[in-house]
C-alpha cells in the first residue's frame, strides 16, 4: 500500500506471471488470425462456395454470430493459457504457439479456397 501526500491509500498490484506479456502477444495475434478467418469465410461464400465444418455452418451463415463464436472462443484459449501458466510457468505459452499454428493452417486454407474459386470458379 502507498500513501499518497492526500492520505488516500491505493494498492499497487504487480504482475506476478513473467509470461503475462507473451499471453497478451499470443492473443492478439490469435484474434488477428479469427479475424482473418471471418473475413476470408464470408468471402468464400460470396464467392458460392460453403462452410466445410458442419458444425461452424449455422453460426457462418450470421457474419456477427460468427464473430461472437470466435470471440468467446478467444476469451476461453486466453483464460486457459493464464490457467496453463499459474499450473507450469510457460504451458499457456506453448498452448498460444500450438493454437496459432493450427489457426494458420485454417487461414492458409481459407486462402488458397479463394484463390482457386478466382482463378478457376469453383471449390472442388
Amino acid at each position: 500500500m502507498t500513501i499518497h501526500t492526500s492520505g488516500i491509500r491505493t494498492a499497487h498490484r504487480t504482475v506476478r506471471d513473467p509470461r503475462l506479456f507473451e499471453i497478451a502477444f499470443g492473443t492478439f495475434l490469435l484474434g488477428f488470425l479469427f479475424l482473418c478467418d471471418i473475413l476470408s469465410t464470408e468471402y468464400i461464400l460470396f464467392l458460392g462456395g460453403h462452410e466445410l465444418n458442419q458444425f461452424m455452418a449455422f453460426f457462418v451463415a450470421d457474419p456477427v454470430l460468427h464473430g461472437m463464436v470466435k470471440f468467446f472462443v478467444l476469451c476461453f484459449i486466453a483464460l486457459a493459457a493464464i490457467c496453463c501458466n499459474r499450473a507450469v510457468t510457460g504451458s499457456g505459452s506453448y498452448l498460444l504457439v500450438l493454437v496459432i499454428f493450427l489457426y494458420s493452417g485454417v487461414l492458409f486454407f481459407n486462402l488458397r479456397m479463394i484463390v482457386q474459386m478466382m482463378l478457376f470458379g469453383s471449390a472442388g
